[in-house]
């Protein structure tokens, strides 16, 4: 749903570049080229984690919230916003990809780090807010210390992800490319899925980790199931308008 408004707000953004003059056009064009790949790459992170921090203090816990209004926080579209965008600035900055193979390994391993450091940070606030739901003045450095490592791990790796794979998958591969296909159906509709499991194992008396490995693997086998099934339909009445 946050996906659909910011379409939105691109295709208005594109009409107003469209009347830009060509003069600001290309300097604006240069401005994603020298951050991603030109000699301010090394603002490269720094930059879209700023971006990204400001939203995320605004947040009602640690981490990304998650909002299930018919008008989101503007905090909330904000955050995604800066990934949406950042996104496409990459996308339209010819050779961008490849200028992150460079140091990869670094980034991603980096933001792994990062990432714990996040968790670390985002314990104690949940510690002492189960205490005091008000959270006091140290929950509140917690917070923020998480919150801007999260900041960091979610463009460290998602650079450094990205880089990795364009250094090690350099040839088509069949069943990498069948989950990448499905990714984004699963990233739509694996939250109604997930909670169904998760209320058919409620009463499970396994071991935490095991019960929570399950769930995993059953969200995940019943979001492919269902892609394939999606797309098996939807190949048919297309092979079928085709025919017709």
């Amino acid at each position: 749903y946050e996906l659909l408004l910011l379409c939105v707000a691109a295709v208005v953004m594109c009409g107003v570049w469209a009347v830009l003059p060509d003069s600001v056009q290309r300097v604006l064009r240069s401005l994603p080229h020298g951050l991603l790949m030109g000699r301010w790459r090394w603002l490269r992170v720094p930059v879209l984690a700023a971006a990204t921090v400001v939203p995320l203090m605004w947040s009602a816990t640690p981490g990304v919230e998650t909002s299930v209004l018919l008008l989101p926080p503007l905090h909330v579209l904000g955050l995604y916003a800066v990934c949406f965008f950042g996104g496409w600035a990459l996308f339209v900055t010819p050779d961008a990809l490849d200028a992150l193979r460079r140091g990869a390994w670094l980034r991603l391993a980096a933001g792994l780090f990062v990432l714990l450091v996040t968790v670390a940070c985002s314990i104690p606030w949940y510690a002492e807010h189960a205490e005091n739901p008000g959270v006091g003045a140290a929950a509140g450095g917690w917070f923020m210390a998480a919150q801007v490592s999260c900041a960091l791990a979610i463009w460290l790796i998602t650079l450094g992800g990205i880089g990795v794979t364009e250094r090690l998958f350099t040839r088509p591969i069949g069943w990498v490319r069948a989950l990448v296909d499905a990714s984004f159906w699963i990233y739509l509709v694996h939250l109604p899925i997930s909670l169904a499991v998760v209320i058919l194992m409620r009463d499970w008396g396994a071991p935490p980790l095991i019960k929570m490995t399950a769930a995993i693997v059953a969200c995940f086998a019943v979001c492919l199931l269902t892609y394939w099934g999606a797309r098996a339909v939807i190949g048919v009445s297309v092979r079928r308008s085709a025919i017709a």
